[in-house]
This record gives structure tokens, sequence and C-alpha cells, in this order.
């Protein structure tokens, strides 16, 4: 029989089995028990018949389809079979029930105090012990469990805390030889009709409020996170809540919720534990009055916290931060305090060692003016950085020297002078830094960097450390650096220098002069003629007929003109309601899926279009950036998407392409510019929304500041989640990789930006706020934060099908085929014969983190091929970047080596969003088989992943990393599918075991593909979302800065 040949690697064991003496089968390693157990059914098994593992290589758990991360042979694994006869409950009873019998046996055998996590944990001080998957199948029950026996250590990367039975009593044991009293416990929890009782009282959590994720709000229905108070369970098994306005009891299906892993009433709890701890650390001063040794103190204090559950060493360091930050400073008079510090820690690891230096620096400063604010040259340039973290985060002044140790943009310590400069100038200090920043000027030839860095910082700071032959020379050098042309230019507009109009008109006129230096000569020149006597309308008139009159004017320099005379300073909107500035800092003359631009890109833009029809709100404007390093194809920087959704593109210039360290490097460039296109085209918004944690948006925030208008903050966990797991492995003393310093320079700027936010956004979906509490220990220790207004909201996508192109056959004939089309792009399209075979699809960026390059080799690897071509699209097709070549070369490699393959694959390019749902509902429904299409999505991780949306909605079966969010809309087996994407073999296990092996019956795939496509069209509308944030708006500007 088939199921005989799939269990040949089981053998019997001579162990007793309470369920009628039916056989306990046992492999050395395997796939997954349930999957096996599923292919026991085929046989006719006993009722009672255990199959088990010391290993697994798909273990899965339920719900959120978390790969089960067990060490070969430490743990217990196996999958229990009964059938519905010797059962005397309902399916969904059947987890609890076996939690039961779970704890039962645990707490009889090993003297612990378990408790169920509903609907299928088995918790020792809210730590994970086991877990539960349960299935039913043609009238049988498949009961999975796993326990963590003799397991020592699990990966910093898991989403939930977990211990083992050794861990909890030091005793290594037989996993094997538990099996008997388990077994019992679960024959006598199975048949027991009075289970409810006994459940309620291990029940975890109840009393407590936590935070129901991804379900549906009581208030409106819309899928979401809400705050809720665990009551019970029913007597259906259903876990009971009450919402946080009202008393009525909610009932919580299987399937619809899971608990975040840090709540609000947690921490109360851990504000409760404060006064206790701090007293106890103030008394270890006199004895270790090091800084070190305090933190060591309450780093080791937190991880024996009761019921604080976090995920990894940086957040506990961000935690034992936040305490030490509540401690007094010492008395400047008593420097021996700090005295016998070290420059820098050697706590294991290169991350921790930063982040404590960082904070431990911030103390320092606060506590007065001493030794360490002179020149360090013995500081490493990420060490210096951290110190001036510090010094930012402390709020106090320090010595000039230190600040300009690295004055150049490509450092990030130089992203730092501005602001610390500034604390000077608000203690009088400004003819002081004048003095320091003239001293380096000019610096000698091959600093260009630092001269940019000085333009950069003296236009920010309006100080007049530029001459004026200097200034005439870089903005009249025509084949000099263009970064140093815009940096002049934007200090002879940020300083009003009115005395150089005759030379920038003179620029602007000339025929050598480029188009895009044009367009920002024009906007400096309107705004000196603003302050100017007779304003605007004196001067861009005959500004305008004179470029006319030349052969050179484009379309977009006569529209700026235009847009820049209309605007004048007046108030662009009708005034019929809010007025929105969404903050993208993406770039405008990309399509999603080239470059940097891709799914959020598609989001905003639909948000806005969706918002713009919202009661209430006026005009959406969505900023986004025109990067004048690159040809310009546009007719003007403002278009108008839909009635009352604007895109208006501030013109910068980024050599380094628009990216994180080139946003960084430019970070007040950005700022000037971006205040002089809104002030010019009179765009006055009510509200800002800044959407990213990296430098653009702390420039719009500054730009935010200046205008008086509030800024709401979507604030994600990223770097954060990802830190311990990428950087535990560097020592202190082991090397360090380049990015460290870059990554902590973001969480400095999530803190910066949150702290200056008027109102916060966190994303519903995957962990909801319990990633926000982990890495963010602001919101249970600052009380400023807690009044701020906050909001969980859902992503979405723009659902109707009005306005798409049409697409035919001929249409995709052209598209795909290898003989048909004949346009640019990448040289891989497939062969007549061979279009009309099933799909998988892949959109989005050309990028390594996005891994297309893994899809194609698990494609190859996994004889996929044979039977589905696999589509990329994305990419710029003409000229791509360098990641993109990279991607290209990558796929090209896989191609030549693998003949075979060629015209079943094809890479397009990047197309415009519309027409990639219109390809993809003709996929859908032109192409049948017996087999489904499928969107594989191979990223590393994936936060949300608006393009996965749309191909479901358009009824592909969807694979996707379970590394980020997407478990949190994503049930694995039931509308879709999670693995592994560590590398191309991962990838290739799950499509091939899902889709090739006798597990993927095509009926089953096709309804959960069906399912998946269900699911988003009913939760994940765009028109739907849309409530959520037009309401928040609203309180914001209510709520005032």
């Amino acid at each position: 029989m088939k199921s005989r040949h799939l269990l040949s690697h089981y053998i019997p064991l001579a162990v007793h089995n309470p369920f009628s003496g039916a056989p306990v089968l046992s492999a050395g390693e395997t796939g997954s028990t349930m999957e096996d157990a599923e292919a026991c059914l085929e046989g006719a098994p006993l009722s009672g018949t255990v199959l088990a593992a010391s290993y697994q290589t798909r273990g899965v758990g339920r719900k959120e389809g978390r790969i089960w991360h067990a060490e070969k042979g430490m743990n217990l694994l196996f999958t229990l079979l009964v059938n519905k006869e010797d059962i005397n409950l309902q399916p969904q009873l059947v987890p609890l029930a076996a939690g039961l019998g779970l704890s039962r046996f645990l707490e009889n055998e090993y003297a612990v105090a378990p408790l169920i996590k509903w609907p299928n944990d088995v918790l020792i001080d809210g730590k994970k012990i086991a877990g539960i998957l349960c299935r039913f199948n043609g009238g049988w029950f498949l009961v999975g469990i796993g326990v963590n026996i003799n397991q020592a250590a699990f990966p910093a990367r898991l989403q939930n805390p977990a211990t083992s039975l050794y861990l909890e009593t030091g005793t290594i044991t037989d996993p094997v030889s538990l099996l008997p009293r388990l077994l019992q416990n679960l024959r006598e929890s199975l048949s027991d009709g009075g289970w409810r009782e006994e459940v309620q009282s291990r029940l975890f959590g109840t009393g407590k409020e936590v935070l129901v994720c991804g379900g549906r709000r009581p208030d409106d229905g819309v899928a979401g996170d809400y705050p809720a108070v665990i009551r019970g369970i029913d007597e259906e098994g259903r876990l009971l809540v009450t919402s946080r306005d009202s008393a009525e009891l909610i009932a919580l299906a299987g399937g619809e919720i899971s608990i975040a892993r840090l709540n609000p009433g947690l921490h109360r709890k851990i504000t409760q534990h404060m006064t206790e701890l701090l007293g106890s650390l103030r008394e270890s001063f006199d004895k270790s009055p090091g800084f070190t040794q305090n933190l060591g103190a309450v780093y080791t204090a937190l991880t024996r916290l009761p019921g604080l559950s976090l995920p990894d060493s940086f957040s506990l360091g961000r935690y034992a931060a936040a305490f030490v930050e509540k401690l007094p400073g010492p008395d400047p008079k008593e420097m021996s305090f700090f005295s016998d510090e070290p420059r820098s820690f050697k706590t294991g690891g290169r991350l921790l060692d930063l982040w404590f230096m960082e904070i431990f620096w911030m103390m320092r400063f606060r506590a007065g003016p001493g030794p360490w604010v002179k020149e360090e040259t013995s500081l490493s340039e990420e060490d210096h950085a951290a110190v001036l973290r510090g010094a930012l985060r402390s709020g106090v002044k320090t010595g000039l020297p230190f600040i300009l140790r690295h004055p150049d943009v490509s450092s990030v310590s130089g992203s730092y002078a501005a602001d610390l400069l500034r604390l000077h100038i608000h203690d009088g200090g400004r003819e002081e830094i004048i003095k320091a920043l003239k001293d380096r000027v000019p610096p000698r030839p091959g600093q260009e960097g630092m001269l940019l860095f000085l333009l950069q910082v003296s236009a920010e700071l309006r100080l007049p450390v530029f001459g004026k032959s200097l200034l005439r020379r870089l903005l009249t050098e025509p084949g000099g650096d263009g970064g140093l042309f815009f940096a002049a230019l934007a200090f002879v507009d940020r300083l009003a220098m009115r005395n150089f109009i005759p030379l920038l008109e003179e620029q602007l006129f000339g025929i050598r002069t480029g188009e895009a230096r044009k367009l920002l000569l024009i906007s400096a020149l309107a705004g000196l003629y603003a302050g100017a006597p007779g304003g605007l309308p004196n001067y861009l008139p005959a500004v305008s007929e004179k470029l006319s009159a030349g052969l050179d004017a484009s379309r977009l320099l006569l529209n700026h003109l235009e847009c820049c005379l209309r605007g004048g300073g007046g108030n662009a909107d009708s005034g019929r309601g809010l007025r929105v500035l969404q903050c993208s800092c993406i770039d405008r003359s990309r399509m999603p899926g080239e470059g940097n631009s891709g799914g959020m890109n598609v989001f905003i833009l639909a948000l806005g279009d969706a918002l713009a029809r919202e009661p209430g709100i006026g005009t959406v404007y969505t900023l986004q950036m025109v990067n004048l390093a690159e040809p310009l194809h546009l007719e003007s920087l403002l278009e108008e998407r839909t009635p009352g959704h604007v895109v208006i593109g501030v013109p910068v210039y980024l050599p380094e392409g628009i990216n994180q360290f080139s946003l960084m490097k430019r970070q007040y460039h950005i700022e000037h510019w971006a205040e002089r296109t809104l002030s010019l085209y009179g765009i006055k918004p009510d509200l800002f929304h800044l959407r990213y944690t990296h430098n653009g948006s702390m420039a719009l925030m500054n730009a935010a500041r200046r205008m008086k208008v509030p800024a709401v903050f979507t604030l994600t966990s990223d770097p954060h989640v990802q830190l311990s797991q990428k950087y535990g492995q560097f020592s202190a003393s082991g090397g360090q990789p380049e990015d460290l310093s870059f990554d902590l320079h973001r969480v400095f700027l999530s803190d910066r930006i949150l702290s200056g936010a008027d109102g916060v956004v966190v994303l519903s979906q995957g962990h909801g706020l319990g990633n926000i509490y982990s890495f963010f220990p602001q919101f249970g220790l600052d009380p400023q934060l807690s009044k701020k207004p906050l909001k969980l909201v859902s992503e979405g996508i723009d659902m109707s099908t009005e306005g798409l192109p049409g697409f035919s056959r001929e249409d995709f004939m052209r598209l795909m085929s290898s003989q048909d089309y004949d346009g640019p792009g990448f040289p891989f399209r497939l062969d007549r014969e061979h279009v009309d075979r099933p799909c998988i699809l892949n959109a989005g960026r050309l990028h390594p983190v996005k891994q297309q390059h893994l899809l194609a080799e698990a494609w190859i690897s996994s004889g996929l091929w044979k039977v589905y071509n696999l589509v990329i699209v994305g990419g710029k097709a003409v000229n791509p970047g360098k990641e993109e070549r990279d991607i290209i070369e990558k796929i090209a490699l896989l191609a030549a080596g693998n003949p075979q393959v060629k015209g079943r694959f094809a890479v397009l390019g990047a197309m415009e969003n519309r027409k990639l749902r219109s390809l993809e509902h003709w996929i859908t429904e032109n192409i049948a088989g017996p087999l489904p299409h499928v969107y594989a999505c191979s990223s590393y991780k994936e936060e949300f992943g608006i393009a996965i949306l749309e191909a479901m909605e358009a009824g592909f079966l969807m694979f996707g990393p379970v590394r980020g969010g997407l478990p949190g809309y994503i049930t694995h087996g039931e509308n879709g599918f999670l693995m592994k994407t560590d590398s191309a073999e991962d990838i290739a296990d799950t499509l091939s075991s899902i889709l090739l092996s006798g597990t993927g019956d095509t009926r089953k795939l096709r309804e959960i593909a069906l399912h998946g496509s269900r699911e988003i069209r009913e939760h994940y509308n765009i028109s739907r979302v849309v409530r959520d944030y037009s309401s928040f708006y609203k309180e914001v500007v209510r709520h005032g800065m």
C-alpha cells in the first residue's frame, strides 16, 4: 500500500500504549509526523497509533505556520491518530483537551505549574514548553504534539520565548521514556467530559489585558488588532474576552487570534516593579558604582522579572537602558563615579558594546562638563558615532573638536553634527561655531566630502561661513561636482544672499547649464525673489519669457515656473477639508518594481486615491523624490492622480540613488528643497505622515516642525528585530559588519522621530504591538509618549477593476513569448509551446533581499521547471541599477548552466501596477489546468507584501517567507503556505513537497487559493482600511502638537 511505502522508515518501539495496544512507531528523521499520519490513514490504522520522530525537517506550528524549531534527538515529537468514535469531543475542543492532558502530565511528573495558552500551547512561566497541532480528516483526529525535553538553547529569532524540561528542572531525560505516562494522560483528558472547568483554572492570561491580533474589531467589524481582557472559555472552546469599551463578552473562535507577547497590562506590571528595582540598584551604586556593573545588574534583573518575555538580547538591552536612564545622574563634583570606566565595553558582542556605550555617554554628558569632551583620537568611527548619539540623547552640548572629528557626509557621525552644533547655538556659542567651521574652509584637494559637509551644516544652521569667491566658483564650474553645486545653491538660498541673483540668472540662461541645475536655479531664484521688493510677480514673468525664448527650455522647466507663479505662497487647496501630506521619499520616476520603488509605493498611492474620496479630507499630497542625478523624463513636478490626490516631486540631487545611505548623506539638502518646493507650490498641509525610519523622514519631520504642522509616524521594529540574529556572532574583538553602525543609527532615528511625532501608527499585521513593545520600552516608561494618539491599522489594496487596462490573448503573447516580443528588456521569455503551462509568479524589486535568484535556483533544482513556468516581474528593463544587474546576472548564470529550462521562464521587467493586476487576473481566468497558479515570494523577510495581497486576490496560491509579518494574515495550509527562505534548498523543499508530492492534492490546493482570495477581498480592501487612517488623522489634528 502507498502508506506502507511512505512509512517504511518507521520502526516499532517496545513502548506500552494505553490506547488499546495500538503500535508506537518511530523514525530517526522524517519530514513531518503529521503528514505521515495523513498518509497512514490510507492503510486503516488502529485507533491510538503513534508516529514519533527524533527530528522533523518540515515540522510546523498552528495558525501562523511557524517552523517548529527542535534540535535533533532532543525533544519529543509525535502525532497520535485517534478515531472519532473514541473521542466524545467536537474537533475545536481537541487541542484544549490535549493541552489539559499535557499540563497534568508535566505537573504530576515534574512539579511544575504549566498553563494552557488558548488554543493550543502549554507554557511554564510564560514560556512555551509544548505545542499542539490538531487536524480532523475523514473521521480521524490527528493530534500532533511537540514537547521540549532536553533542548538547552533556542534561536533568538523565535517570535515567542521557549523553555524545556531540562531548563526548568536541570535533568536530562530520554524523550521516548516519557511516552507511556504522557499517552495515559492524553487518553484520560480526551475522554473527559468535564474538561472545561479544569482548563479554565489552568488558562493562561485570565483577567489580564492582552492584544487580540488578526481578528475583527468589535466596534466596526474591520480586521485589526485591539486590546481586550481574557475572561474564560465557553462550552464550545471559544475564548471569551471583553473589550475596553464594553463589558459584553466576545467569543473568539480558533484560528482568529493570537495573543501579543508583550501587552499594555504587562507594561503596567513592569512599571510597578520599577521602584523596587531602582531602589536595589541605588544601593549597588555604593558597592560597585561603575556604569557597566549597574547596567549589568539591570540586565540581569530584567531576565528574572516574572512575566517579562523579551525576544532577544537587544530587546533586553533596550529595556535595561531605559531603566538605567531613570536612575539619578552623578554629582558633577564627584566624577570618580565614572572615572574608571573603559571607553568601550566588553559584553561579548559588538552590538551591545556599541548600544551600551551610547547610553553610557548619554549619562556622562548629563552629569555635566568634564574631561571627556576633549578630542579622543583613539576612538574608532563607530565608537565616535555612538558617543555622539549619546550626546544627542542627553541634550547637552559637547566640545566642538569632538563633534567635528569626522566632518564628512559619508560618515554616520557626520550626520549628527548639525543637531549637536544647534545645542551650542542655543547655549550662545554661535560665533565659536562659525570660527571653527571657517577654520576648515576651504578643505584640501580630495576632501570634497568635507566641503559638502560644511556647506550642508552651514546652510542648515544659517551660518555665514563661506565667502563670495568660493561660492561663485562652486556655482559656475560647468564640469564641477554636481553635489557641491546644489549644496552651494541651497546655502545661497537659505541665507537669502540676494546679491547672487545676477549670477544665478546668468547660470539659468547659460547654454551649458543642464536641465537639472536649471530646475533648482528656478527654485532658488523664486525663493530669493519672494523676499525682494515687489516679490515674485515682478520677477518671474520676465524670467519665464526669457527662458521660453531659449532653445533648450523644456516643458518641465516651464511648468515649474508656472507653478511657482501660481503658488506664490498661497494655498493651492480649496479648503474643503483636511490637507494630508504623505511622505514616501520614493523616486517618482520609477514605477513599482524599479529601483527602490516597491509595494509600499503602490499602497501609498492607492491610499491617497481613496483618502481623497473620504468625507472631511480635502487634498491628499503624496511627496516623492525626483533625482536630478538621473535623466529627467517628467513634464511637471506636480501631477493630479485622481480628483483631490496630488503627487508632488521634490527635486534633489542624489548621485548614489535614492536609498537610506544617500538620504543620510544629504538630509539637509532634502530638507531645504522639500520646504522650498512646498512653499513655492503653495502647499500648506494640516498634517505630515512619515512612513519610513530613515533620514528622509527626519528631514521632513524637521520641515513639519518649522511649518508648525503635526506629524504622524508609522513605527516598525525594523531593524531592531533583526539585530541580535544579524550581529550575534560578532564579538567585540572578532570583527564587525560594516553596517552595524548604520543599523544603530536607524535605531537612534526611530527613537528621535517617535519622540517628535504627534501621533503613531502601528501596522496590525504580524505581531501588532508585540514587537513594538518588545523594542520600544518608551511605551511603558515614558508618560509623554503614552499621551500621544496611537492607532493600529491594516494595509490594503485597491481591488476595483474599473479602469484596469484590457488584456487579451494577443497582449499576453506579445508580452511573454520569445517569438512575439520585440521590445527592450531582459533576454528571457517563454517559448510559444510553453506559454499555457501553469505559472509561478514573483513580482517586485530586483534586490538581494528579495532573492529572486534563489527562487530561480529552487525552481530548477526541484524539477518544478518540468511542469511550471517561472515568471519574474521587476527591475528596470533599460539601464538597470547595480543591484538589479547583480540579480539578473545570477539568473543568467543559472540559465546558462541549465539549458533545459530555456523558453520556460521569463523576466519581464517592472510594469505599471494596473497592467500587472490585469496580467494576474488574465492568467488565473484564462490558463486553466489541474495545477494551481502560484505566487512565490522568495524574500528573506516580508513585513507586509502588497504584491502578495494583489496576487492572492487574483487567485494565485501563495507561498511566502515565515520571517516577517506574513504569519499575521497567512494561515499555513488554510489560505496559503509559509516557508523558510534562507536558501534555495529551503524554498525548493517547500514548493516541491506541496506542489509535486502526494500531499499536493490539486483540488485541495485550489480550495486554499480560493480561500485566500476570499479573505483578502473581505479584509484588505483599501476602501475599508482608509476609514482608519481618515479618523486617526482627524484625531491627531484635534489633539494638536
